[in-house]
């Protein structure tokens, strides 16, 4: 049975850790939004999957965010009573600080039992219901023959070159089909020419199946005579079996659950299964990976009641610094424990470290520390300042560097007096108001930032310390991906980051009345909110500046990065293309050159039949060289194909006259016709405009990236139209607490994000016009901010 007191102590932890859950879970649920989102636009992911991909990443959120919330509540919560002196009362009536343990381990055990629940029964069937769901993401997007657009080149099935000039109506069957492909290490080539042509998959083999019409392939060796090495065999029918990528493969047939994604009597049937291995080294790479798996289900829960009994010694001596030093104290705590966590688990794992220890050794650290902490706070607590030395030199400066600033003030003033008339107040900005007001934004815009970078490159470390791992990543190469990462962060996080300083930092100053003095000096509430309004424009400009000038590298350098860590190929954004299909049916293919000196070697030249893409002829040149005006072929050949037959002569030098030159195979165009997908966020607002220009002149639907080029303008934007709905709720936040504010910041975001998708959404479809998708949110809440405040009492 509860006693009263213990009541009291836990309605005063219990309503911060719940709002903090709210925070934490929110920011890191933006983290993955963004994810998700961008991954829904590239692969055009249908809206119930996402969701389904969104709700199954929240048990994940909440094992991280519960320990979190619960620390930061106990911090706050504590905090409170000390600042007013409830814990010298309760000292007065003889309890001692130790008694507070009871309630504090309460709200832990209960924390620790729910992340226990989500840690072992909910997230491993969310994980593997993601997991599937991914599945069916990739093999849509692979088996989706719509995703393969007419006259691209595609490399998606691997060792072939896939182009196709456009579809049959009704059955979607390629016309026009020519495939590419070497064998033998490049010794021999062969390209095929069909006038139809339809591909399937198998998602139970993972192979890809090619079925091929009214065509012929040529076939060539290089390392024989080009007469007896070039052969050509027609065809009225073709069908072939290949094999899929592998990261295809890995999704097809069964899907085996791994050990996050087992339940812990699956884990246990792991383990003893490991236990029967003969071979030594598989036997313990399979133990370290079970056992870790199964003590992290119950290592990791732990964590919540360390951190409740962490944080009320904190919190007794937090009692000066408030919810702003309680929030980051919280946070610099969770960062220690989560990277020393990470690092043990991967010892464990690895064999290096016994598994027990490893796992358990983090909250072993904090409970001796609690304990300890519990222990140095259970006598009576001291009023006024601290008795420490340190505390003490620092009063002293800071009596001394104010009596100097009084004195400077004083020198002002009389020169001032002495001197010609001062300007009217009216006639200047700033204001002393206009300071004020823009130092209570900006220090809880900073606060929130640093707040909001410190969660997110948590997040990001415990991604990628696995992978780190795995592939021997250097520390190096980590650090400047976090550094590549900070301009998308950022953002992404303006917006908010200038609602929770309108609402937090205008709040307290209602709280503490100072808006009633401002409106008493005959100055109205309006007045406040222009200093708010020219720092976020301020905003505003960099993050436009960010977005067109830093974010289209950053991105690009981030993901390279990424996948280095990952172990992965770099993928290429802007490859010099080996195929183009020019204007006049003539394909060109070269094996390597110096475009800018205008050299080739290997340079091919195929005329094509318009109506069935038979192949006309063929000119072969060692080595072809462009003077300006006319192409040079050197040792070269040219085949010419007919009814007859086909005819072949030889050359050692001849001058041809075309109409392209090596721009060809170096303009923006030949991106989209190598089948490269450039996406928004890795194009300036002007190479985006261009690209959609070059996409609506080939004929391509480009709704989804003229809403984007649209959003590039409004989003940045999106903090002003923030900062305008915030303004008169903030004047009814002070009464609340900055906790309140920032849940209110939390709520509105989440209503402005979803206005914004669903617009983005509409947009997309054509329903609405790209200008009015990207701006319609800005637009409704700007007015409903500016409708409000209109109503304030000025």
């Amino acid at each position: 049975m509860l006693k009263r007191l213990d009541r009291y102590i836990l309605r005063e932890i219990l309503p911060p850790t719940l709002l903090s859950l709210t925070l934490y879970v929110f920011l890191l649920f933006m983290n993955v939004l963004f994810d998700v989102a961008r991954e829904a636009i590239q692969n055009q992911i249908a809206l119930g999957v996402v969701l389904r991909l969104l709700y199954y990443q929240l048990p994940n959120l909440l094992v991280v965010s519960l320990p979190m919330s619960i620390l930061l509540g106990t911090l706050i919560g504590v905090g409170r009573l000390s600042a007013d002196s409830e814990l010298i009362a309760l000292q007065a009536a003889g309890i001692s600080v130790r008694r507070l343990v009871r309630a504090a381990s309460l709200l832990g055990l209960g924390g620790a039992l729910v992340c226990f629940y989500f840690i072992a029964f909910v997230a491993p069937e969310g994980a593997y219901a993601h997991h599937l769901v991914k599945r069916e993401v990739y093999l849509s997007r692979y088996v989706n023959s719509e995703r393969i657009v007419p006259r691209v080149f595609h490399e998606s099935i691997p060792g072939l070159l896939l182009y196709y000039d456009s579809r049959e109506p009704g059955t979607g069957a390629f016309r026009r089909v020519l495939l590419y492909e070497t064998e033998q290490g490049g010794l021999v080539e062969r390209i095929t020419h069909a006038r139809r042509g339809e591909l399937s998959f198998d998602p139970a083999t993972g192979r890809v199946n090619l079925y091929l019409q009214d065509g012929a392939t040529h076939a060539r060796r290089f390392d024989t005579d080009p007469q007896a090495g070039y052969s050509v065999m027609s065809f009225g029918s073709y069908q072939e079996s290949r094999e899929a990528p592998a990261y295809i493969q890995a999704f097809s047939g069964n899907l085996a659950r791994n050990h996050r994604e087992m339940t812990l009597a699956q884990l246990a049937g792991e383990i003893r299964s490991a236990r029967g291995e003969s071979n030594p080294v598989v036997r313990d790479l399979r133990l370290g990976l079970a056992r870790t798996a199964w003590h992290e289900r119950f290592a990791l829960p732990a964590a919540a009641l360390i951190f409740a009994l962490l944080g009320l010694p904190l919190g007794v001596v937090n009692r000066r610094g408030g919810k702003a030093s309680g929030f980051a104290l919280s946070l610099a705590i969770v960062l220690v424990y989560w990277v020393g966590y990470s690092i043990l688990r991967d010892l464990a794992e690895s064999g290096r470290m016994e598994v027990i220890v490893a796992l358990w050794l983090p909250n072993a650290v904090f409970g001796v520390l609690a304990g300890l902490l519990l222990l140095a706070r259970s006598g009576r607590p001291r009023r006024g300042r601290s008795g420490s030395p340190l505390i003490a030199v620092a009063g002293r400066l800071r009596s001394l560097l104010q009596a100097q600033r009084q004195r400077r003030r004083q020198r002002r003033r009389a020169a001032t007096t002495e001197g010609s008339a001062p300007v009217p107040p009216a006639a200047r900005f700033p204001l002393l108001i206009d300071r004020y007001v823009a130092g209570h934004f900006l220090k809880v815009f900073v606060f929130v930032l640093l707040s909001v970078y410190l969660v997110y490159l948590l997040v990001e470390f415990r991604s990628l310390i696995q992978d780190m791992v795995d592939h021997d990543a250097p520390v190096g190469v980590m650090l400047q991906y976090l550094l590549f990462l900070v301009p998308r962060m950022t953002t992404t996080i303006l917006p908010v980051a200038c609602l929770v300083a309108t609402l937090v930092g205008l709040g307290l100053m209602a709280r503490s009345h100072e808006d009633t003095a401002v409106k008493a000096a005959g100055v109205s509430v309006y007045r406040l909110m222009l200093p708010v309004l020219v720092l976020t424009f301020g905003v505003s400009g960099a993050a436009y500046f960010l977005q067109d000038e830093v974010l289209p590298t950053s991105n690009r350098v981030a993901e390279a990065l990424r996948d280095r860590i990952a172990g992965r190929p770099p993928r290429t954004r802007n490859p010099r293309h080996r195929w183009v299909m020019a204007q006049d049916h003539r394909l060109y293919h070269y094996q390597s050159a110096d475009p800018d000196r205008g050299l080739f070697q290997g340079l091919s030249i195929y005329e094509l039949d318009p109506a069935t893409f038979v192949i006309r002829s063929r000119i072969y040149a060692g080595r072809a060289f462009y003077n300006g005006s006319a192409w040079l072929f050197r040792d070269g050949w040219q085949r010419d194909f007919g009814p007859e037959g086909a005819r072949m002569s030889t050359f050692r030098q001849e001058t041809v006259d075309l109409d392209v030159s090596p721009a060809l195979f170096q303009s923006d165009e030949t991106v989209l016709l190598w089948g490269v997908q450039r996406e928004p966020d890795q194009m300036s607002y002007r190479d985006q405009r261009a690209y959609i220009r070059e996409l609506r002149r080939k004929g391509y639907d480009t709704t989804s990236l003229q809403v984007a080029l649209a959003q590039k303008v409004a989003f940045p934007l999106i903090p002003v139209f923030m900062v305008l709905l915030g303004f008169p709720f903030s004047f009814r936040v002070g009464s609340r607490g900055s906790l309140f504010g920032i849940g209110l910041a939390i709520a509105l975001t989440v209503v402005y994000w979803a206005a914004l998708a669903v617009c983005n959404a509409l947009g997309t479809a054509s329903v609405l016009s790209p200008a009015l998708a990207a701006w319609a949110p800005n637009i409704f809440f700007g007015t409903l901010g500016i409708y409000f405040s209109l109503h304030l009492r000025t």
